[in-house]
């Protein structure tokens, strides 16, 4: 199975309306589905709580529903320490921008 790493400004648009929340919605369902795995970096977890604690969308209760709602989909964190992980992740933020 693909499996595919996620940061932080890909899944909050599964929470918050942004531009091209449409095709971050489409990665998740492909996980829910089984179609693709996906690994995330432990900070991850991290920044979305900062920013959806924060966000002026989101009351208090709609940022917990939305971190729990996260934790309970399952997902892989890992502490991303493979140097050529890193070199492949960077590169694909690198090129995304």
């Amino acid at each position: 199975m693909k499996k595919v790493v996620l940061d932080a400004s890909v899944i909050l648009k599964w929470f918050i309306e942004e531009e091209d929340s449409d095709r971050a919605l489409k990665i998740r369902d492909l996980y829910v589905q089984g179609k693709i795995g996906l690994s995330l970096p432990v900070l991850v977890l991290f920044e979305l709580g900062n920013t959806l604690l924060k966000h002026p969308s989101m009351t208090l209760k709609d940022s917990e529903t939305a971190f729990q709602a996260l934790l309970d989909l399952g997902m892989e964190f890992r502490s991303f320490v493979e140097v050529e992980l890193l070199k492949s992740a960077f590169k694909i933020s690198r090129d995304s921008t």
